[in-house]
């Protein structure tokens, strides 16, 4: 039995510079049109916001896992907010700016979807979760 080839997804910039979007591709430069594939840029399915665009990649990707068990483990990255006393900065305020400033990329086309052939490693960063601890000395 021939072993399924791996799908590799990437996110691409579209759009205008007035209306930026994203969309989404294969290795095989099809598109994804919100239904399936297709080779027609013009009818790929258009995201104005990254999250989203990544949340839709992820769930493209687990159709093959759906019915597979999952294990799940956690690696902190801490952030280091240095600024005066007085600066009153909420939790939510820097969420905010991690969103907007934060890549976490994988390169899967050069690594593969997970640490096997066969498996599929989806990673993200719970912002909710976000909460202050005490430093480091």
């Amino acid at each position: 039995m021939k072993k399924p080839r791996p799908v590799f997804l990437t996110i691409h910039n579209a759009g205008t510079r007035k209306f930026p979007r994203l969309c989404i591709s294969d290795q095989y430069l099809r598109y994804w049109t919100g239904d399936g594939w297709d080779l027609n840029r013009n009818k790929a399915e258009l995201y104005a916001n990254s999250d989203i665009a990544k949340a839709t990649t992820q769930s493209i990707l687990l159709l093959d896992f759906e019915n597979k068990p999952v294990r799940r483990f956690v690696a902190p990255v801490y952030i280091d907010l240095y600024a005066d006393s007085d600066a009153e900065i909420t939790a939510e305020q820097l969420s905010q700016w991690i969103s907007k400033v934060g890549k976490f990329l994988i390169d899967s086309k050069k690594h593969g979807n997970g640490p096997m052939q066969g498996t599929l490693g989806l990673c993200r960063i719970e912002l909710a979760e976000l909460k202050e601890i005490e430093p480091k000395e």
